[in-house]
């Protein structure tokens, strides 16, 4: 969960089994939250600056990727893609 300013949070989750990860947020202190559009994922961390810009960065089967955001999660664009050198 990131926490920005007073009253807007973002919290990440996953879901092996649907391999999707996804981003819920708040801007009212936590009295209601949204559940924005999915990314296919296994696993995923954000990070916000602030209310309308933020990184999230995804694990899937044989890469990661990091996506952008700036309009506070509603879409966001991938911005690097690396592929898994092989574990």
């Amino acid at each position: 969960m990131r926490l920005v300013g007073n009253s807007t949070a973002f919290l990440v989750g996953y879901s092996l089994a649907g391999e999707q990860v996804a981003v819920g947020r708040t801007v009212n202190g936590g009295k209601t939250w949204s559940n924005l559009k999915p990314i296919q994922g296994f696993e995923g961390t954000i990070s916000f600056p602030d209310s309308k810009h933020g990184w999230l960065a995804v694990r899937e089967q044989d890469q990661s990727a990091v996506y952008a955001t700036m309009d506070g999660g509603s879409t966001w664009k991938q911005r690097f893609a690396f592929k898994d050198a092989g574990r």
